[in-house]
């Protein structure tokens, strides 16, 4: 990360106004993930159906909602922002209590400039060295990232947790730790 754009971000707990950023940044983050085009026998979602899916079960409400509670209710979730001036460039969702990181997504214009780094080192401290345990998607650049630093993979996350995005693909997940 450049000394500039580092001076220039700054990192916050997220209020409740943040909210409409967050799922902004979550949405456009997953579709972006994922390839424009896949080959027929994949498994693997293409962005245009993993958009979809998103649109047709109002997964913005859904996002809205967790996210409200989570900074309103909820006195172990931890939602931590990265800010470039007011706009939300990256945020990260982690569970205190749990040692549970629920979410971390960086808007795609920002990402492999190091924010991902800086909020999952800052979920890590908070774990005082406990382990931490994620689910992720088993074929996106994420499982790099974060075996990069220092998860290891456990296995496949539960089947009753991976989304159905079209009729013959569900999201593969896969359960990750960190030591701690």
């Amino acid at each position: 990360m450049s000394e500039q754009l580092q001076t220039d971000l700054a990192i916050e707990a997220a209020a409740i106004a943040d909210v409409p950023q967050l799922v902004a940044v979550h949405l456009d983050a997953e579709i972006h993930r994922f390839p424009n085009k896949v080959g027929s026998q994949s498994e693997l979602p293409t962005a245009s159906e993993v958009k979809t899916f998103h649109n047709n079960n109002n997964s913005d409400i859904r996002f809205t909602r967790l996210y409200e509670q989570s900074i309103l209710h909820n006195p172990h979730e931890i939602v931590q922002t990265v800010k470039l001036g007011s706009l939300i460039v990256g945020f990260s969702l982690y569970n205190s209590r749990t040692h549970w990181l629920g979410s971390l997504y960086i808007a795609p214009k920002f990402q492999g400039l190091g924010i991902g780094t800086l909020l999952l080192q800052n979920c890590l401290r908070s774990a005082e060295g406990s382990p931490m345990s994620l689910w992720t998607s088993d074929q996106t650049p994420s499982v790099a990232f974060y075996t990069k630093h220092g998860f290891s993979i456990d296995g496949p996350a539960p089947l009753s947790s991976c989304p159905q995005i079209t009729p013959s693909k569900k999201l593969p997940l896969i359960s990750m730790t960190h030591p701690g």
